[in-house]
């Protein structure tokens, strides 16, 4: 995780839709510190697109949660300056997740 959150700026807005946005990385880091622990966590990237800051993703997030394995696919878009992320935005299908673990 320390990994991960090394790659935010300060100024982060992390928006895990249909969720409620965060803003600043105190908010983000200490969300997804809390989300976890996973068991395993894996990122299938099926592909990238890049236009200047922007970054798109189409993947499938799997994860290990309570013994659970969930596969979630997942569209997100990231905007990159300086070298780190400054927004992050993932689209998913949160009833799917839901169910997973159910």
């Amino acid at each position: 995780m320390d990994r991960v959150i090394s790659h935010f700026g300060d100024d982060i807005v992390y928006h895990n839709i249909p969720m409620e946005a965060l803003s600043g990385l105190a908010a983000v880091e200490s969300y997804l510190r809390a989300a976890g622990p996973f068991e395993h966590c894996a990122w299938e990237v099926r592909a990238v697109a890049e236009n200047g800051e922007h970054v798109l993703t189409e993947r499938i997030d799997r994860m290990t949660v309570r013994g659970r394995m969930v596969a979630l696919p997942v569209m997100g878009t990231f905007r990159v300056r300086g070298g780190l992320i400054r927004e992050w935005r993932d689209y998913f299908d949160l009833a799917s997740y839901q169910a997973q673990l159910a």
